[in-house]
């Protein structure tokens, strides 16, 4: 076997690993919501606060009917996820890698990585 068809080769499993790690990806995107988003269980995140939350933007107690605008929420990725995006990143800065600087939109990374259609729809209602 010459030289070109061994790297070929090589290459050719790096692929087929890829994709085969894409579609486990695709594959852990399920679903995260099991049950009926409710006030009661809700979580804060300790150490996320946006800069501009301080005391010092503090202005007390509001209406409690207040509309909340710009409202941010922040969902975690599965366990499976966040190792799969951290390899991905890991691999764009590999020149050995097929993906060396083969970067996603934000949308591709909320489609690969991101949760599911219906724990957003959850989350949201």
């Amino acid at each position: 076997m010459t030289v070109a068809a061994k790297h070929r080769n090589g290459f050719t499993s790096i692929v087929a690993f890829n994709v085969l790690l894409w579609l486990v990806c695709i594959a852990h995107a399920a679903d995260l919501v099991r049950l009926p988003v409710e006030a009661a269980n809700r979580v804060a995140l300790n150490g996320y606060r946006p800069a501009w939350a301080s005391s010092a933007n503090d202005r007390g107690r509001v209406n409690a009917y207040l509309p909340m605008q710009h409202l941010t929420i922040v969902l975690r990725r599965s366990p499976e996820q966040q190792v799969a995006f951290e390899r991905l990143l890991a691999e764009q800065q590999d020149p050995s890698l097929p993906n060396f600087h083969h970067w996603l939109t934000p949308e591709e990374v909320g489609e690969r990585f991101g949760a599911s259609a219906h724990d957003i729809e959850s989350v949201g209602a």
